[in-house]
């Protein structure tokens, strides 16, 4: 038996885990996209894009990009597009690129 990879011509077993904790991930990003922002806090759309971001590799990109994604990347780069936060550049070329990927999947 051997074990490959989590991606979805990887391990059947870990293809299946990796599909259910995406599906728990983003409705709870679904949640937190109701978060605002105020002067101390950091809104909800940035929270989730930087939990992302640290989550998604090429490997297991695929988990979060499929499906009803496409909503949660559509909402961030809305949100994005309307920022008022300075630093977030980086970011939201990053969130962008996601969506497109997104997009591609649907």
């Amino acid at each position: 038996m051997g074990f490959m990879n989590i991606s979805i011509a990887g391990s059947d077993e870990a293809s299946d885990f990796c599909s259910l904790v995406s599906e728990k991930i983003r409705k709870e990003c679904k949640k937190e996209l109701k978060n605002k922002a105020n002067d101390y806090n950091t809104p909800g759309y940035i929270n989730i894009a930087l939990l992302l971001k640290s989550l998604i590799s090429e490997e297991n990109e695929f988990y979060f990009t499929y499906g009803e994604w496409s909503e949660i990347w559509q909402s961030l780069e809305d949100k994005f597009k309307n920022n008022k936060y300075n630093d977030c550049e980086e970011l939201s070329e990053w969130v962008i690129k996601m969506n497109k990927i997104s997009i591609k999947m649907k």
